[in-house]
């Protein structure tokens, strides 16, 4: 029986270690939620309405089509509840403009969390869509390992990341023989001299090329046949199989 479980369930030591995993992360929760207080009553401190920021902050993870339809729909809703809002009511005495320093601040910010939710929802680290070396690449880029570090924070020491570099596709050449494509014939027909091809390789190897239709019945990869007892052969140095 597994030393983590009991005839009654898990063993008390497991039991002791959630209790304790949930209060650590408890702890970070709180503290985090406390600076979360913080930064709402600063705000107020400067005058900001938070109800509004705080739903603006909300809206920004939605489609920005549903949250204009929303809002229209409120404001018509009010209008037929005897709230009448007009829109002299609603633009009067504001400008959207804001400093170059903000909006630079704001745009790195957004290319933060594009690389944060990619790197935490499993996209591709070269989907970075900067260009390689500017300041909106370097932050995508670092940004995506955090969210990669977020889902193992989330899943467990047992989960491993998604690899830093986009994934090969599946070798299709023997290694070691990358540069070989095809066999280049000569006017004649015959295979230059210098060309070593796949199946040659495969042949000194002791096997046959992968797909290889002419495989004998009884006879694995590696070219030897089946069979319980039978000795591995023995390669001579003059190339002949010695049992």
């Amino acid at each position: 029986m597994s030393e983590t479980m009991t005839e009654q369930g898990p063993s008390n030591d497991v039991v002791a270690e959630f209790i304790r995993a949930y209060r650590t992360q408890k702890r970070v929760v709180s503290s985090e939620n406390g600076a979360l207080r913080n930064i709402v009553r600063l705000g107020k401190r400067d005058g900001i309405d938070t109800k509004a920021a705080i739903r603006t902050a909300n809206a920004l993870q939605q489609d920005p089509e549903e949250v204009r339809v929303e809002m229209r729909h409120t404001i018509h809703y009010m209008n037929i509840a005897s709230l009448p809002v007009s829109q002299i009511d609603l633009f009067a005495g504001w400008q959207p403009d804001v400093t170059d320093k903000t909006k630079t601040a704001t745009d790195l910010w957004d290319v933060e969390e594009a690389g944060y939710q990619a790197g935490r929802h499993g996209g591709k680290i070269d989907d970075n869509p900067y260009p390689p070396g500017s300041e909106f690449f370097v932050h995508w880029r670092e940004w995506w390992h955090k969210g990669q570090a977020a889902i193992a924070r989330e899943l467990g020491p047992d989960v491993t990341p998604a690899p830093s570099v986009r994934s090969r596709g599946r070798q299709l050449r023997i290694p070691g023989t990358e540069h070989i494509q095809r066999r280049p014939n000569s006017e004649d027909g015959a295979i230059p001299a210098d060309v070593v091809s796949l199946e040659a390789v495969a042949r000194k190897r002791g096997g046959r090329p992968k797909g290889s239709k002419n495989k004998k019945p009884g006879q694995n990869h590696g070219g030897t046949r089946k069979g319980a007892g039978r000795r591995r052969p023995q390669i001579a140095p003059d190339g002949v199989q010695v049992y």
